[in-house]
């Protein structure tokens, strides 16, 4: 509340009253500064009779006159900002007003007069009665007619009551003699004394009462402790200073990421611009071609139907029957053979041996993150960005789902045609150099046709083109790699036996995460679902689990134990999951596969010991085909096969010897690991 100065009248009133009296009227407003709230300091009074320290007020003045208009002649008050003149002179000899002399007069009788204390029996009856005894064994205060009410109970007849005016005192016992109080103080022994002490052993020292030492060094004190108010402001203002350099920063934060999706959206926008006018350029070329193709078929079938009907016609003459016929038609039959056999044979016009091939570039160059000097001026620009935006609404990661929601993503099925296996390249070569291979466990597939292999001996990934050539090696050493799969960014996700963990690597083989090592016992198989989750088979001893991740590595679930029930597993080595997100484990040593749902609630299984159809022995890689379909790993029957999306059997794609790791694009490239080898091969084409 505003401080208001008594009008004369109310003066009038006070001055006849006790100076005690006075200042009990008195509230915090009108003894401290309004700004600093501390007592006041050569202190003025502005015209809306708000007072403050002089300091506090050409402080105030200052920041006013810098955030402002230097030219401003008013400046408003800090509490009700009414305006008043600036002063040409300075503060000094201005706002000054009568009445401050009397209020510094009660602020002063104030700090001297002790303090009053009420009854707290009093206090309950909403009597406001100064106490004149305390009662230790009670620790409670009571004016004269409580105390004499508290001596006449039977049950505080042996309780020790004092004045309240030893009260500051009371709690302070004698070391030597401890059943007395403090009460004095031996400035030349620097020690608090009993009256005993006082008596026998402090004989002509220099002693004095207690409560005197005590007001001497408390006023020493509070006016250290005032002179520490000047730095205490300080520590204030670079309080909120950090305050406002950090809001900046989150409005700066706010800012640059609608820039970033800003200027990436205006590419991705450029992108499928210049994807529509590549499509549409390959359409009108492939539109010209193909009439130019209909134009070629056209004329050669017309020229092929002459030359059979004149080849049928002339071997018709050369029959005995017709002699005399040919005698007659011999000059003009020898021309018109003649003439076919001497136009020149028919040959493939250039323009349309030429096709339209897509070269791809990469590195696309987006933009990056820079550092700058937050200067004033951008401060200023920053702060009014950050109050147009106050709108915009994010969320704190702290308050989102630890677990990302599931949604079932649709896909058409997509109509393919399969076919014989035709081996496109396979690398048999055992070895650690580049192009050779040695213990490949496992294969993925990216949408490019490029595979990578993890070679668990050689201690690396091993990438290969589209043509069985080797591009490059990654993590050479530093992982021992068992499963490996493609992140939804294109990275490379794999399981790392030598640090039992999952670790991340980028296409160009730089290390982006790895989690904490011993995460698992013997992390296998790998895969990824649709929601970014990660989902590891854990096949340690006792264990044999599988286990659903964020991307950080914390798990969110586990299912499994070592068993041979529907929801236990006995080495499951490879997963994955389909277009719906149901997570399919090779239950190897069960010798079968069990689905379950994206939570990981079990929910069939199909696959038992044996060579027929439908049978397994020691499944191994599992993945899916466009449509769904299981594509399982038979090892020990020596045969890749393929199951309908509900476990039925379809037919089996491949004899191999002992297969491990499988995976399989949507343009039907089939690729297929045994420990020593690494295989590729065409099983189906989709139709448009």
């Amino acid at each position: 509340m505003a401080a208001k100065f008594p009008d004369d009248d109310t003066a009038s009133v006070c001055s006849g009253v006790s100076a005690l009296s006075a200042l009990s009227v008195l509230s915090d407003d009108m003894i401290n500064c309004l700004i600093c709230t501390e007592p006041f300091q050569n202190p003025k009074v502005l015209p809306c009779h708000h007072t403050f320290c002089g300091p506090c007020l050409e402080k105030y003045l200052r920041s006013y006159q810098e955030s402002g208009d230097d030219s401003a002649k008013t400046f408003p008050c800090p509490i009700c900002r009414q305006s008043v003149a600036l002063p040409e002179l300075g503060l000094e000899g201005q706002f000054q007003d009568a009445r401050i002399e009397e209020i510094q007069g009660l602020v002063a009788k104030i700090s001297t007069h002790p303090k009053k204390i009420h009854c707290d029996v009093c206090k309950y009856k909403k009597r406001d009665i100064s106490a004149k005894d305390h009662c230790t064994n009670c620790s409670i205060n009571y004016c004269e007619h409580c105390s004499h009410d508290h001596h006449q109970h039977n049950l505080f007849q042996n309780h020790s009551v004092i004045p309240v005016t030893e009260l500051e005192n009371a709690a302070l016992k004698c070391e030597v003699h401890t059943a007395e109080n403090v009460r004095y103080y031996c400035a030349t022994c620097m020690s608090p004394l009993c009256t005993v002490c006082a008596v026998s052993d402090h004989q002509g020292h220099n002693t004095m009462e207690l409560h005197t030492a005590l007001g001497s060094r408390k006023n020493v004190i509070e006016t250290k402790i005032h002179s520490m108010s000047e730095k205490v402001m300080k520590f204030e203002e670079f309080l909120m200073q950090l305050e406002d350099v950090a809001s900046i920063q989150e409005a700066a934060t706010k800012k640059t990421k609608l820039e970033i999706e800003r200027h990436v959206n205006g590419l991705i926008a450029q992108l499928h611009a210049r994807k529509q006018v590549l499509l549409d350029d390959l359409e009108k070329t492939h539109v010209a071609q193909k009439k130019s193709l209909t134009l070629e078929k056209e004329n050669c079938t017309f020229q092929l139907a002459n030359m059979k009907s004149l080849w049928k016609f002339a071997a018709k003459l050369t029959e005995p029957s017709q002699s005399l016929q040919l005698l007659v038609m011999h000059g003009d039959l020898t021309k018109m053979v003649d003439s076919i056999n001497n136009a020149p044979a028919p040959n493939l016009p250039k323009e349309l041996a030429m096709m339209s091939m897509f070269v791809p570039k990469e590195h696309m160059s987006v933009g990056e993150i820079q550092k700058c000097q937050l200067s004033s001026d951008l401060m200023k620009r920053i702060a009014r960005v950050g109050e147009v935006s106050n709108g915009f609404s994010m969320e704190s990661p702290r308050g989102m789902s630890p677990t990302p929601q599931y949604v079932a993503q649709y896909m058409e099925p997509m109509t393919i045609k399969w076919q014989n296996p035709r081996l496109c390249w396979k690398i048999d070569k055992l070895g650690h150099k580049i192009g050779e291979i040695n213990e490949a466990y496992d294969v993925t597939i990216s949408p490019n046709g490029t595979v990578i292999t993890a070679e668990w001996l050689n201690q690396r990934l091993q990438v290969f083109d589209s043509t069985g050539f080797s591009k490059d090696i990654l993590g050479q050493n530093q992982i021992q790699p068992w499963g490996v799969t493609l992140t939804r960014e294109g990275n490379l996700a794999v399981t790392d036996e030598k640090d039992r963990t999952v670790k991340v690597l980028t296409p160009s083989g730089t290390f982006v995460v790895g989690w904490k090592k011993l995460t698992f016992g013997w992390p296998r198989g790998i895969t990824i679902n649709s929601t970014g989750q990660y989902i590891v088979t854990d096949t340690q001893h006792g264990k044999h689990t599988v286990s659903i991740h964020l991307p950080d590595g914390q798990c969110i679930r586990s299912f499994g134990s070592q068993g041979s029930g529907n929801e236990q597993f006995h080495w499951p080595r490879y997963v994955t999951v389909d277009h719906r997100d149901r997570i399919l484990v090779s239950d190897s040593s069960n010798h079968c596969v069990k689905v379950f749902d994206p939570t990981g609630q079990y929910m069939y299984k199909f696959g038992s010991v044996g060579n027929g159809d439908g049978q397994m022995k020691h499944p191994r890689g599992i993945c899916v085909d466009p449509n769904d379909n299981i594509i399982v790993a038979d090892q020990d029957n020596n045969r890749v096969t393929l199951y309908s999306p509900d476990g039925k059997f379809m037919r089996h794609i491949l004899q191999i010897q002992r297969p491990w790791g499988v995976a399989i694009s949507e343009g039907g490239l089939l690729a297929v690991t045994q420990k020593p080898a690494l295989s590729l091969y065409k099983v189906f084409d989709p139709i448009p």
